[in-house]
């Protein structure tokens, strides 16, 4: 079984933290990929396209060059942004993946604005825009994607050598957002479609994901606490969750 993981807004892959190595204790066959999204991480050079359909067609040239080296079955999973990516891709490529995990997103045409990005993380992107330094930028995002305090300072100065090595544009977030507010949902999913939510996320507010679930008549699992980078708060617990409803879906 091959994953592809998306991540979102201004992030790169190594932003995963410790969730592929849970997946991969629990199911050592499973066979974990990534994709960066374009302008961020290894193409951090490129700019980031203006809408979901353009930065589809940019993962799925790179994801058929990937999946000519790797039999079996494909299943997509996302977080934030990258949820709207895969609910396009997945809709207008339905014979690419057999399933497909949203965490924590939402979509223009089910969930007002402030919803979508909440005043207290409006007023954090806000603040990371005045940090002087890589690691003071980090932990203000931390601050508002995750909860927990455990291992923070650790996290936030990984973060901060990413950020030394892939300097981030500000422009391709700001075209990021562009294409999130412009992002509408498909009618239907072809495929299973898991939604997973944070209750506590102070970015996107929850309900979006419950809304998500409500029009595609999908499962979706909430996490009591953790806040917006489900994943990365708790990795074992989201590897868990979403291995076995695969499993189940596949058998």
């Amino acid at each position: 079984m091959n994953l592809l993981l998306l991540r979102g807004l201004g992030r790169e892959y190594r932003h995963w933290g410790d969730f592929p190595q849970e997946l991969k204790k629990i199911d050592s066959k499973v066979n974990v990929h990534f994709i960066d999204l374009p302008g961020f991480g290894i193409y951090t050079n490129l700019d980031s396209p203006l809408t979901i359909s353009s930065t589809v067609k940019f993962l799925r040239k790179e994801y058929l060059k990937i999946k000519n080296g790797h039999k079996g079955d494909w299943h997509l999973i996302t977080i934030s942004l990258g949820g709207m990516i895969g609910l396009y891709w997945a809709n207008k490529y339905k014979n690419d993946f057999k399933s497909l995990t949203v965490i924590n997103s939402s979509s223009g045409n089910l969930s007002p604005l402030l919803h979508r990005l909440r005043p207290f993380g409006i007023a954090k992107l806000l603040e990371v825009a005045t940090k002087k330094t890589n690691l003071d930028r980090e932990s203000t995002v931390l601050d508002l994607v995750i909860n927990s305090t455990k291992g923070k300072k650790e996290i936030a100065k990984r973060h901060a050598r990413y950020l030394d090595e892939h300097p981030l544009k500000i422009e391709n977030v700001l075209r990021q957002l562009a294409a999130a507010a412009m992002f509408r949902l498909p009618k239907k999913m072809n495929i299973p479609l898991l939604i997973l939510c944070s209750l506590q996320d102070k970015m996107v507010n929850p309900q979006c994901s419950f809304e998500l679930s409500k029009h595609f008549n999908a499962h979706c699992i909430s996490h009591p606490n953790a806040g917006h980078d489900l994943p990365l708060e708790d990795p074992k617990w989201s590897a868990q969750e979403i291995l076995s409803w695969i499993k189940y879906k596949s058998s």
